[in-house]
Formats: structure tokens, sequence, C-alpha cells
């Protein structure tokens, strides 16, 4: 079977820069105090989607969109209460797409709820692309989106009566981070919980090694920092944990006589990091750079999710975890506020 995890890694990577697309929704959702959930959604809705490279729309039932995202998110293997979990979170993310196409519509998606750029808005299948990627286990792959998707129809994660930001990743370092901590913006329900599984995934660690030359090149490239012929060495880099996290960090150096203050985030994507939580060591003429866990750690764990379900947790013991402070509710019920 393919290695579909570190596959679908790569889609989870990919949620870095959604955060920023998010809270700007998670605002226009909720602005002045007032309930969005006036503005009804059901189970019947289509889903409407702009495809970057052509500038056309095209509409999907709710129903493929999600087995859609599914197929773009899970291993087929993965147990069904972690597949429950994220149907429940696809529907809850396009529920809170809609409200915010509603109350401030982006111009660049015309008219879109959601685009195909995976960089921005959570990841999907067209049924031919699920086809391409999955080959001979397409239909399996497929059966068992589609079974996720109809058993938990109508479901949504609520946070006093409007649909959460379902921010999720593919594996953090012990436990997920809160969106204060790595955002600036405080929620309730982002909050960092334990996710002792993911320290057990043979992904959890990774070890990249970068001359000082490469490293030079791509801060140069990312932020114009020129270290010239003082190429950067085992003193260069001074690194600053966030009170009270356990991934944030600032990273500081001078190039050219320069100061530099990076994100961890920054710093990450610039070197094509799996995550922001990283340790830097110098050896040999070489930096090695050691990160654990994979994504940006705010909100539910897809490896947390399947162990969870492995071992018993139902899906909304799983989504209730690592999104505290919320309920799951129906659709209706919103529609009927």
């Amino acid at each position: 079977m393919k290695d579909y995890i570190k596959v679908f890694a790569v889609f989870a990577l990919l949620l870095l820069a959604i955060p920023a697309v998010a809270f700007y929704w998670g605002k226009a959702a909720s602005k002045d105090g007032e309930s969005s959930s006036q503005m009804s959604f059901s189970e019947t809705d289509t889903v409407t989607i702009l495809n970057n490279s052509t500038g056309e729309l095209s509409k999907s039932s709710l129903r493929d969109y999600l087995i859609g995202c599914i197929l773009a998110q899970l291993p087929p293997d993965s147990p069904p209460e972690a597949a429950k979990a994220q149907a429940v979170l696809c529907r809850t993310y396009i529920f809170s797409r809609r409200q915010s196409e509603l109350s401030s519509p982006d111009p660049s998606l015309k008219g879109a709820d959601v685009s195909d750029d995976s960089s921005k808005y959570f990841a999907f299948f067209t049924q031919e692309q699920a086809r391409e990627f999955y080959g001979d286990e397409y239909q399996q792959a497929y059966d068992n989106a589609a079974a996720a998707v109809d058993s938990t129809a109508g479901l949504y994660i609520d946070y006093q009566g409007a649909p959460v930001i379902p921010a999720y990743h593919q594996l953090n370092c012990g436990r997920t981070e809160s969106s204060q901590a790595l955002w600036g913006v405080e929620l309730p329900y982002l909050v960092s919980v334990e996710s002792p599984y993911d320290t057990e995934s043979e992904d959890y660690e990774k070890v990249t090694a970068f001359t000082p030359q490469e490293l030079a090149a791509r801060l140069n490239a990312s932020f114009g920092a020129d270290f010239g012929e003082q190429l950067p060495d085992e003193n260069c880099f001074s690194l600053t944990a966030t009170e009270n996290t356990a991934s944030v960090l600032t990273v500081s150096f001078t190039a050219g006589g320069e100061e530099y203050r990076l994100t961890g985030e920054q710093f990450a994507s610039c070197l094509g990091l799996s995550s922001c939580c990283f340790e830097i060591s110098f050896s040999d003429g070489e930096f090695s750079i050691r990160t654990v866990g994979s994504g940006h750690m705010v909100g539910l764990s897809l490896y947390g999710a399947r162990r969870m379900a492995e071992n018993g947790f139902d899906s909304n013991e799983i989504l209730t975890h690592y999104f505290p402070e919320t309920s799951i509710k129906s659709l209706e019920t919103a529609a009927a506020h």
C-alpha cells in the first residue's frame, strides 16, 4: 500500500497558511457579538469552488465536497471514528466559510465558497483526482469516506451558537498549541491540550542538515538577510521560546550588521521544516535542525485522532477533546435559530 501518511502530511503542512484566513472569517461571523446562525446552511446545499488555474466556478453537492475533503486528508485505512471526526470538522469548515462569504465576500473568490488552492483552503479531491491518486484502492477509499460523511450528516462543531474555526494538523509534540500562543488570537476552544499518542509516531522527529551556504542563501532569498562573506556559524542563531508554550519560538540572528527577528513559523517556512517546534545545533561545519511534529499544532491532531479512535474513543469524544468547551450540533438546529 502506498505510504499515504507521508503524502497527506504535505497537505497538513500547507495548512500553515490557513490561520490568517480562518481568523478573518471567525471575526466576520461574530461581528459585533451577533450570532451568524441566521445564515442557514443545510446538508442539501451546494458548494461553489473556484478553479484557480482557469478562473472557472463549479458546483458540488455538500456530500460530494465532504467526501472529496476526506479523500484528500485521510488515509483510506483510518479508523471509522477518526474519519467521522474529520467529516464533522470539514462540514464545520464549509459552514463557517459560507457564513464568512455571506458576511464579507472575498472578491478574489468570484462568488465561490472556496478555491482549489490548498495552501489557503481545505484540501479536497475531485472524483477524478481521487481515482488517479488511489488507483486500485479508490473504491475502498471512497466507500470509507462516504460512510464517514453519511453517518455524521448535518453535524458540526459549535461554540456558543457559531461554528468553530476548525484548525487541524498532522502531528504535534505531545500537546497541541493554543491559538493565542501561535497566532495572537485567544479562542476558548483552541487551547493547548494533551495529545500523548503523537510522540509515538515514527514521523514524530526529523533532522535536516544545512550547510552555512545553504542557510545563508535561503534566508537571503526570503528576508533579504545578506551574510556576505561572514557565513552563519555556531553562534549565529538565538532561539527564544514563547512563555507557556512547547513549540512557539522566535529566531534572532545578525547578517551584514543588521539584526533579524523571525517567528518560528517564518523560519520553518523558509527552510521547509515540518513544524515550528525545532532546535538548531552546529557540528563539523554543518547545521542540524531537529524538528518534532508536523504542521501548526493547533486544533485537532490527525495522528492523535486516529490513535484515540483505535483506543475506543468515538468521534464526539475526539472532537470535544481537541476543541474543549464546544459541542456537536446539527445544521437543522442552527437553521432554526
